[in-house]
């Protein structure tokens, strides 16, 4: 898994309890949040995780920062409201 060879460098090679878990706890993990997020798209996204991390952090901003600045407008329309 591409997710657990990534958390193996960073940490110099040491595992916790989370990453010996099977392939099948991970299967099982996905598909929890894949329900997820197909019940619940409005708050909820799925980013493709595939490419570099680069790549995928591009997919993540791209879907966090509409997200982001309709917080922001909702936070200045109750601040208005308040004052």
């Amino acid at each position: 898994m591409l997710f657990r060879s990534r958390i193996y460098e960073v940490r110099g090679g040491a595992e916790d309890r989370f990453e010996k878990e099977s392939r099948a706890f991970f299967g099982r993990v996905t598909q929890g949040f894949t329900e997820i997020a197909r019940r619940e798209p409005k708050r909820c996204v799925t980013i493709e995780a595939a490419g570099s991390m680069d790549e995928v952090e591009a997919r993540v901003w791209q879907a966090v920062e509409p997200r982001l600045e309709k917080w922001k407008k909702a936070q200045a329309r109750a601040t208005k409201a308040c004052a």
